[in-house]
């Protein structure tokens, strides 16, 4: 099963498009989505507007992939559980937000082996096959690994 999340503050029509038709290709793998305020019916993919815990969890923990904005939350959690995550970063000159934080956001994560990037479609679909091949069960953080995230992350709120 892939899980994907859109994020609380707006809806990501870009990323859910891509997901939508990759998933016309792929009818045997389920999908659950948190989408927002996205008003468009996304065929095959079970989509909620919004997923309050505990339920949010436990889709995340039990997905083979997640697919997500460039949220801090959903990233650590992904590194966390070892987890392979597609990211799509939002795009300000599209109007997903109101700055290309997200685009440096996905450049610190990307020499993450679990990590995986998409700009555009074809980077998605590309993105999200190698993140269902991805098999490395040793893939969650050690304590080098986090650490070195958490004084990363450190650097920016002291």
């Amino acid at each position: 099963m892939i899980f994907c999340s859109v994020g609380t503050q707006a809806p990501f029509e870009r990323m859910l498009s891509y997901l939508s038709e990759w998933s016309h290709a792929n009818p045997h793998i389920p999908i659950v989505a948190q989408v927002g305020d996205n008003e468009r019916d996304l065929g095959r993919i079970t989509a909620f507007k919004t997923i309050a815990e505990p339920l949010f969890s436990k889709n995340f923990n039990t997905s083979a992939v997640v697919v997500s904005h460039a949220g801090m939350g959903n990233i650590i959690r992904s590194l966390e559980l070892g987890k392979p995550i597609v990211i799509v970063p939002r795009d300000s000159s599209r109007g997903e937000h109101i700055n290309n934080h997200q685009y440096d956001t996905v450049e610190n994560f990307s020499s993450f082996p679990s990590v995986f990037i998409a700009y555009d479609k074809d980077d998605f679909f590309s993105a999200i096959d190698s993140a269902l091949n991805y098999s490395n069960a040793e893939s969650s953080l050690d304590f080098t690994e986090r650490d070195r995230l958490i004084d990363y992350i450190k650097s920016f709120t002291s």
